[in-house]
């Protein structure tokens, strides 16, 4: 009889425990109606997602690591605005700026902040310095030294070929440099249905990556300059397979740098998603589409869409997370990086989850 008391003591701690376990497990929250969120975190710990809703923009905060979050603000009506297939609103952070970048399928790409003092939006300010550009209604956005950001984007000037421009921010998003070539391929254009997307660090270094159209192959290729993008490298591919295709992947992949200034990349080739170091060989991670990626003071980790189910892992880990079902994860480090911020899109609704790394 004392046995059979003993282990019923027993399994009660265990259910107890699992029971706990549970309750304080990660778990989703709906912060709203909308498509193609995309995430950042500042140096305090705010977690910021801007995501976009028929022709407007709107933005969510949470201040308690993803306990709770705002009630979504829109800050900006965009007529055309770009919010599918990775065609979203991009958002990052300086010390004193929130910086904002959205495409329309008009041709234009257009900036907003929001001065961290006062707490409030700009008006839209356009980018492009020649009118409807950019009719893919791609954009990338990063933030780098001080209040310096960065944008890329797919343009057609001069010729209607698609090619890689940019331009670049020294108060935080409120003026912009000319924008500049920063890659035509000699093939005409590059892959005019993948996003390109950049990176910076504290350092000056930019990096650009973006899937290029050569010899009938749509691979991967890097850009980096080290003087706070003024001038770039020559252009390098990205790991050693190809990928012949005669047809639009809508899929243009990721790329992080760590406190080392080491270059990790992440794309899809065919239905496989590799990871990449510059200059060598690429690993293959799981099959899927639209990865993304964040380094962390535990590595790099990434997450991925794959049969209706965003999925994460870290550099080194065994497991992948299930983070829920949806497509176009975004995702973001929070500080001490042993967490994650991942946003995503299900059924025309916009979800988050801070998960552990």
């Amino acid at each position: 009889m004392k046995k059979l008391v003993v282990i019923a003591a027993v399994l009660l701690v265990i259910w107890g425990q699992v029971a706990f376990n549970q309750a304080q497990s990660p778990t989703e929250s709906t912060i709203g109606a909308g498509k193609q969120p995309d995430v950042c975190v500042d140096t305090k710990g705010q977690i910021k997602i801007v995501f976009g809703q028929a022709d407007n923009l709107y933005y969510v905060t949470s201040a308690d690591n993803g306990k709770s979050f705002t009630q979504p603000v829109k800050i900006a009506t965009l007529p055309k605005l770009a919010s599918a297939s990775s065609r979203g609103a991009k958002i990052a952070v300086t010390p004193n700026y929130t910086v904002i970048a959205a495409a329309t399928f008009a041709g234009n790409i257009y900036a907003l902040r929001m001065p961290h003092k006062t707490g409030k939006w700009s008006a839209p300010a356009k980018i492009n310095d020649v009118d409807t550009v950019a009719k893919e209604g791609f954009v990338g956005l990063a933030a780098g030294k001080e209040d310096r950001v960065y944008t890329v984007w797919l343009d057609l000037r001069n010729d209607r070929k698609n090619k890689i421009y940019g331009a670049a921010s020294e108060n935080g998003g409120q003026s912009w440099t000319a924008n500049k070539l920063l890659y035509r391929s000699p093939d005409k254009s590059v892959c005019e249905c993948c996003r390109p997307t950049i990176v910076a660090d504290v350092k000056g270094n930019v990096h650009v990556m973006f899937r290029n159209w050569l010899n009938g192959s749509r691979d991967m290729y890097l850009l980096s300059s080290a003087d706070n993008g003024r001038n770039f490298k020559k252009v390098q591919k990205l790991g050693i397979g190809t990928w012949p295709l005669n047809a639009c992947p809508m899929d243009g992949g990721d790329l992080a740098v760590d406190a080392n200034g080491k270059i990790n990349t992440v794309w899809r080739r065919d239905k496989e998603i590799f990871t990449a170091l510059p200059g060598l060989p690429e690993k293959k991670l799981s099959e899927g589409r639209t990865p993304v990626l964040i380094e962390t003071v535990q590595g790099p980790a990434v997450a991925w869409q794959q049969n209706g189910e965003i999925l994460l892992q870290r550099s080194g880990s065994l497991s992948v997370q299930n983070i829920g079902k949806g497509a176009y994860p975004a995702l973001a480090a929070l500080p001490g990086g042993k967490s994650a911020v991942c946003a995503w899109e299900r059924d025309g609704q916009v979800l988050v989850k801070v998960v552990p790394l």
